[in-house]
């Protein structure tokens, strides 16, 4: 009997020294791990696992040791083992959810996000980033997605992830109020939040708060937000504020170092140096707007329109986009004022006529009644130009009466 104890007692001796050894080779492996040396650590989890088989965090640590190193597919199945060693350990549940976030698998993720906040209801970032899953589908899932973040923020009301986040929930319900409200808190806790400034702005813009938006858009591109739509947005706020030397800069920042290819852009910026009279270098932005969206009625009547205001030496361009437009859209009042106007330039009476009738027909107003009268009154037609012209005082023309005075119209 007593050879029987001995060789338990050995037994169990050996267990208890093969777990003590897996324990100082996981404690390396750690902070191997904390030190950035992911494939070292790597190592003595596995030799970690070698001499406890059911060591569930060595799992769990050799998957998050595996996705730092981007290697997913070998963390999946380490992860799914821990927790089938210990249904009880958050962490398993946590890194398999941000596994599955990775991946794409967001159903999968939240339900583990879900597994460990169960577990550890302090765990304010599984929180934090199923609130963030949730809002993928704000109209189907807005509302949980709005509980997670106010769990954060009540868990830790500095949190500046989490006020980001939920203003970005009041922003899906068009609720602009607290979403200010949310991204000043952010701000307040996190002075480098760049997308928090860039969405403030977004807000401030639309509520025509001008100087906060433009502080608010530059304050972005200085911490680091250089993209598209930050320099849009910067720009069309500029616009609006009559900034438009700023706003041709923002303009050549997309096109010039952010070398993006919408034609709008091209188009904006024309429009800005057509109101600076600059018109060579809109003209050059236009064609540059047609070489990229051939046929764009907008483009070829702001060409057109340009041609018209540098003179009559550019008339015969001007003609040729006006009635190109004309030819897009038949209908166009606008191109066909701006035709009749440079025809009436040019004393070519009868075409202008022609060009104006389009527009009475699509589109009348007081001055092409007053703009036809005239030219009837250059070509003799008396009782037309001041039944026109008759026409163009009832309907506001401000400068009916003295044309009716002029030609002579009782």
């Amino acid at each position: 009997m007593k050879k029987y104890f001995i060789l338990a007692a050995l037994l169990i001796s050996s267990v208890v020294s093969a777990q003590q050894a897996a324990y100082r080779i996981y404690e390396e492996g750690q902070k191997l791990f904390d030190a950035g040396n992911y494939a070292e650590a790597i190592a003595k989890f596995d030799a970690t696992i070698k001499a406890d088989p059911d060591y569930f965090e060595a799992y769990c640590d050799r998957a998050r040791a595996n996705m730092a190193l981007g290697k997913n597919d070998l963390a999946g199945p380490d992860l799914d083992k821990c927790i089938s060693l210990n249904a009880k350990y958050y962490q398993g549940f946590y890194y398999r959810a941000q596994l599955e976030q990775k991946n794409g698998s967001d159903a999968a993720a939240i339900k583990d996000y879900g597994s460990a906040i169960a577990l550890n209801t302090a765990l304010t970032d599984a929180y934090l980033q199923r609130g963030s899953l949730f809002m993928k589908d704000p109209v189907t899932n807005g509302a949980k997605a709005k509980s997670d973040f106010d769990a954060v923020i009540k868990a830790d009301p500095k949190n500046a992830a989490a006020y980001y986040q939920r203003a970005l929930y009041y922003r899906s319900i068009n609720d602009q109020t607290n979403a200010l409200t949310d991204l000043n808190s952010c701000i307040t806790n996190d002075a480098t939040n760049k997308e928090a400034y860039y969405l403030r702005a977004v807000i401030e813009s639309a509520q025509a708060k001008n100087d906060a938006a433009i502080a608010d858009y530059s304050k972005a591109i200085t911490l680091g937000k250089n993209d598209t739509d930050v320099y849009l947005g910067r720009a069309a706020v500029y616009s609006t504020a009559g900034k438009i030397p700023e706003a041709i800069r923002d303009y050549s920042t997309l096109l010039e170092t952010l070398h993006s290819l919408n034609p709008d852009l091209y188009r904006k910026r024309g429009e800005l140096y057509f109101q600076q009279a600059n018109y060579p270098y809109a003209v050059k932005d236009f064609t540059k707007g047609l070489q990229l969206k051939r046929d764009d009625i907008t483009l070829t009547y702001d060409r057109g329109l340009t041609y018209y205001k540098m003179g009559k030496t550019k008339f015969p361009s001007a003609e040729i986009d006006l009635k190109k437009v004309l030819d897009l859209d038949p209908k166009n009042a606008t191109a066909s004022r701006t035709l009749a106007s440079m025809y009436f330039d040019q004393q070519k009476w009868q075409d202008a006529i022609d060009a104006i009738n389009n527009a009475i027909k699509n589109s009348a107003t007081g001055d092409d009644y007053d703009l036809r009268g005239k030219c009837y009154y250059q070509l003799n037609n008396k009782k037309a130009a001041c039944d026109d012209l008759t026409k163009a005082e009832s309907l506001g023309c401000k400068t009916a009466a003295a044309d009716r005075l002029n030609a002579g119209c009782r």
